[in-house]
Formats: C-alpha cells, sequence, structure tokens
C-alpha cells in the first residue's frame, strides 16, 4: 500500500526474475505498459503517458486524484499487486496565514475515506481531527513550521507534511494568547498599530521641539549682536571734542 502526496513522484517495483522476457503493468484491469526486450514497450491505457518504465520499476510523476488505484505488474514469475492512494493536504485560506485568524486543514485520503487521519503540530501535539480536517481558532506564531497528516491503516502509519508560514511576526511585540480559544477584546495587531502611531507622533513632536529651540537659540544670538552694535554707535556719539574761542 502507498500513501503519497498529490503532485509528487513515485516509483513502484515489480518482483520478478533476472531475465524476463515479458513485463506487464496494469492500473485497476487494464494494461498501461507491456515491456519486451526484444522491442520497445507497447503503452496501453491514457495514464501511460505520463507513466515511465525502467526494467521493473513504474514511474509516475505528478501524481493526481485520477491515478489512485490497483497497479498490478505480470511476469513469468508472477504477479505484483500495489494500492496506491493519493492524498491530498490543504489550509484554508491558502498560502500564509495570519495572525490571530483562523483557519482549516484538510488532509483528504482519495478513494479510501475511512481511514484514521490525524493531525500534528510542529511541536509535536496531536490536534482534534474529525475526517482527516482540524480547526484553528486563534493561529499563532507557534503554528509555523511543518505540520503532519498521520494516516492510519491497517496499523501502520504514514506520514504527510504540510508546511505554513503565519505572517504577522515582525509587527508582534505584545505576548501570545495563552491558548487558541482565549479570547482578546482589542487584537493584537491593532494595538501594535496605535503603538506605532504614538511613537511616530512622539518622535514628530521632539523633532518640533527641537527645530524651535534651535530657532530661538539662532534669534538670541542676532539680538545679542544687536545689541552690543547700539552700545557701540552711542559710546560714539557721546564721546564730542569742544574747542576754546577767543573773544
Amino acid at each position: 500500500v502507498y500513501y503519497m502526496q498529490e503532485g509528487k513522484d513515485i516509483t513502484i517495483a515489480c518482483m520478478m526474475k533476472q531475465k524476463e522476457k515479458v513485463i506487464k503493468w496494469m492500473y485497476n484491469s487494464k494494461d498501461i505498459f507491456v515491456f519486451q526486450k526484444s522491442g520497445p514497450p507497447r503503452q496501453g491505457d491514457k495514464n501511460a503517458k505520463k507513466s515511465k518504465i525502467r526494467l521493473a520499476y513504474l514511474k509516475i510523476k505528478n501524481l493526481q486524484r485520477l491515478d489512485t488505484g490497483k497497479y498490478e505488474c505480470h511476469s513469468s514469475g508472477g504477479k505484483t499487486e500495489h494500492q496506491l492512494y493519493v492524498v491530498t493536504v490543504s489550509t484554508s485560506p491558502a498560502g500564509p496565514l495570519l495572525h490571530s485568524s483562523k483557519a482549516t486543514l484538510n488532509c483528504g485520503v482519495e478513494g479510501r475515506s475511512p481511514t484514521k487521519r490525524i493531525w500534528k503540530r510542529p511541536n509535536g501535539i496531536n490536534v482534534d481531527t474529525e475526517n482527516g480536517i482540524a480547526s484553528l481558532s486563534y493561529v499563532t506564531l507557534n503554528d509555523s513550521g511543518t505540520w503532519l497528516c498521520l494516516i492510519e491503516d491497517n496499523g501502520k502509519e504514514y506520514k504527510q507534511e504540510l508546511k505554513i508560514n503565519v505572517l504577522g511576526a515582525d509587527l508582534l511585540l505584545l505576548s501570545e494568547p495563552l491558548s487558541e480559544n482565549q479570547s482578546t477584546t482589542t487584537p493584537v495587531l491593532e494595538q501594535n498599530l496605535w503603538l506605532w502611531i504614538a511613537v511616530g507622533v512622539g518622535c514628530a513632536i521632539l523633532i518640533s521641539l527641537i527645530i524651535v529651540a534651535v530657532l530661538l537659540h539662532q534669534r538670541k544670538k542676532r539680538i545679542k549682536r544687536r545689541m552690543r552694535k547700539m552700545k557701540s554707535l552711542e559710546q560714539r556719539m557721546v564721546a564730542r571734542d569742544y574747542c576754546v574761542c577767543n573773544r
């Protein structure tokens, strides 16, 4: 049994003898490849267009949901069967998640819905999951990282990875909430926005005060220079020379 994520490649092996003349690959009971050593391989089903065969290996590129099914390899040594399930892991909304927003994680298995699926956080803690769906009521920075969808099938566990990126890390100055379900009266981002506005206004006022102080200092110096000039002119006007006349 194979559980492989959508969009990835997979290589399936065939149990065969060293000297096989004919190898036939089938998908859901339809021929996709007939490999003959005496000639080129013969293609059958449309799935063969995205498949490649090399000796005892069948490689399928860019898996899609329709690739889910049973693959068989027939040779003189017998028949080898493989069951392939294509897994889709995604978030809603798609792309990077916003801090303090809501999100849903989905882990779907094409053609095998009854399997048990559990989501695991980047820190290794399991999340309540129902039918492969986990709901996050409050996204935090701790949610950034690689999540795992654990699929249990007949006592075996299969892992599928999903990387999540949370935006807003560089804007957060306040502490994280204590739990996902904790409600806050004022969102953290809104508090930080007002904090940055207050800092900007404070800086503008400080710069204005500095400019006013410089202008006042320059004005005071000009007044002092003007007063010194006026005093020097008064002294020149008072100091006069008188002459004595003989009558």
